[in-house]
């Protein structure tokens, strides 16, 4: 039995051909239903098309964003800075491998001297657990250099000037007080003993 047979015996010639003419254009083939009557597989059609094209949408834009992040990450360089703890102060890592670098520097620089013309006798340096120590005989005295930790220092005890305390900063270890760098005053007080020009500055930039 046809369509238009169909509808026909259930509505009237006109009526089921007029019906004819509409589902053409709006639905698909229609079928009876014993439960149901007459169903539309359009509805059904539409629905499913309309559910796989936003899937797909989404898909779309999820590839997208995805592409974007991972373009992000690739792009971004990576830091080879030192993180720090807050805004101008020294992370931890970082001052250790500063004030690592300094002191062993500082011992290498000093275990030099003992080769000099006016090197005192009993001269003696020993460096351990961060703690530099330069014995220049009784006349000179004995300087200790070590670092503290916890405040992210380096201590100095000279027997020319006395107790100071160095702050990292702009890439030198400063005395706060006076602004005097740590090299600029060893440079200063160990010179005088040798009675030669001593330049501790250019252990510096072997720190850095």
């Amino acid at each position: 039995m046809n369509r238009l047979t169909l509808l026909s015996s259930r509505f009237g010639t006109k009526t089921g051909s007029s019906l004819l003419k509409q589902s053409r254009c709006m639905w698909l083939p229609i079928k009876q239903s014993s439960n149901q009557g007459i169903c539309c597989k359009n509805h059904h059609q539409h629905i499913s098309n309309h559910a796989a094209s936003f899937k797909r949408k989404n898909q779309n834009e999820i590839h997208s964003v995805a592409k974007h992040v991972s373009f992000q990450l690739i792009r971004s360089p990576i830091s080879r800075h030192f993180a720090t703890d807050d805004e101008g102060e020294l992370g931890h890592v970082q001052y250790e491998r500063l004030v690592s670098d300094a002191l062993e520097n500082l011992t290498d620089y000093f275990e030099s001297f003992d080769e000099l013309e006016n090197c005192p006798e009993d001269y003696d340096v020993q460096y351990a657990d961060g703690v530099l120590t330069v014995s220049l005989g009784s006349q000179h005295g004995t300087y200790v250099i070590n670092k503290q930790t916890p405040n992210k220092q380096i201590w100095l005890s000279s027997p020319a000037s006395g107790p100071k305390r160095y702050d990292f900063q702009e890439g030198r270890w400063v005395y706060s007080h006076d602004g005097q760098a740590l090299h600029d005053l060893l440079s200063e007080e160990i010179s005088a003993i040798f009675q030669q020009t001593l330049d501790f500055t250019e252990l510096e930039k072997e720190s850095r």
